[in-house]
């Protein structure tokens, strides 16, 4: 496993500072201190393909240590070398090493490898709060790494995803946010000077599509949310609507040709309200980010795979990445989606992957 020192994130860290949320096999993220040393703080990257739940493999300026969650687990530590002792310095352990030999090669030889898609990350955030420490460099090296072409991104503010698409426009799809800082979250669909505001970015900018905007009941009949519905039929945008049911049907009964991308398929809205609405309305489309429920323990859950293979057209997935927490993931989330894709026919789990993706934003078809 190689690590690049330009992947995930950069900045500079005092050791107080740098903890990792970062998940190792596992659902739950575990904090992690990283010890304190002599090592400078500039450029950090995790790999993380082991399944250990409390090892740690950091990689900083191509430097690579071994350390044990939190250096508490002396335990583990303990069982580690006792085992080295036995294969390397024993008898009996050069003995079996021997005679395991041949299987693995065996092993090694006969295995297939586990199909990794490309996906289209159709939730990403590049928010303020993180642009010191997740460089520009490191999401993009980041996404190439792991083989992810496209990036749907809308941020607080909407110049985080101009950086971004300045240095990678093949692979960011600039969504823009009604947002001028977090503060308008929670008032910008009453607020005439966020009306002013989207109709000058849309007018400047080559937006795919407006949002991620929170919208729940009782807000949509406001001239805000008329107009920018009335922007996004001129403009043939998506609006990507993080919202409970009703407002999702509000919206559409406004403006039954709007094509919206369900934010978190509605956080915590159940399968069976989620199936319902999208047999209602043929040009909703949900994006599974953050839903714990669809995949718990890694494993797809029977509800979430029926309602997939019944709207195969109509799912997407996202990172998530609102807040320095998710980059962090960043590796892991991807690494859960192309787990339980798996469990699917290859042509659905394309589909959902990226194909999905492609086809709702008019993406050319072509070899990721």
């Amino acid at each position: 496993m190689s690590c690049c020192t330009d992947c995930i994130l950069t900045g500079r860290w005092t050791p107080l500072q740098l903890h990792f949320y970062y998940v190792y096999g596992w659902e739950e993220a575990l904090p992690l201190e990283y010890p304190a040393d002599n090592w400078e703080y500039d450029q950090i990257s995790v790999a993380t393909h082991t399944r250990l739940r409390n090892l740690v493999i950091v990689t900083l300026h191509g430097r690579t240590r071994v350390f044990i969650a939190g250096m508490e687990n002396r335990t583990m530590l303990r069982w580690l070398h006792s085992l080295r002792h036995l294969l390397f310095h024993t008898v009996a352990g050069r003995f079996l090493t021997l005679l395991s030999l041949p299987v693995l090669v065996l092993v090694v030889t006969l295995r297939q490898p586990d199909y990794q898609p490309p996906i289209f990350d159709a939730q990403v955030h590049y928010n303020q709060d993180s642009w010191q420490r997740v460089s520009v460099k490191a999401v993009l090296n980041t996404a190439r790494e792991l083989n992810v072409p496209w990036m749907l991104v809308g941020s607080t503010p909407n110049e985080g995803t101009w950086r971004l698409y300045t240095e990678d426009p093949q692979r960011v799809l600039p969504m823009f946010i009604p947002y001028r800082t977090g503060e308008d979250r929670d008032t910008w669909f009453n607020d005439q000077d966020i009306l002013h505001y989207l109709e000058a970015e849309i007018r400047q900018h080559r937006y795919r599509g407006i949002g991620e905007f929170y919208l729940f009941d009782g807000q949509v009949d406001t001239p805000v949310v008329h107009r920018m519905i009335e922007l996004a039929r001129e403009n043939h945008l998506i609006l990507h609507a993080r919202s409970d049911p009703r407002t999702i049907e509000e919206l559409f009964t406004l403006e039954p040709s709007l094509q919206i991308l369900w934010a978190h398929a509605g956080m915590f809205t159940q399968p069976d309200t989620i199936d319902n609405l999208l047999f209602r309305h043929p040009t909703l489309w949900v994006e599974i980010s953050h839903r714990g429920d669809v995949a718990p323990e890694g494993i797809l859950a029977p509800q979430w795979r029926a309602l997939i293979l019944r709207y195969p057209d109509r799912f997407l997935l996202g990172s998530g990445t609102y807040n320095d927490e998710y980059w962090y993931q960043f590796r892991y989330i991807l690494g859960n989606y192309r787990n339980w894709l798996q469990e699917l026919p290859l042509e659905i789990a394309e589909r959902v992957a990226y194909r999905n993706g492609m086809s709702l934003f008019g993406l050319p078809e072509k070899t990721p």
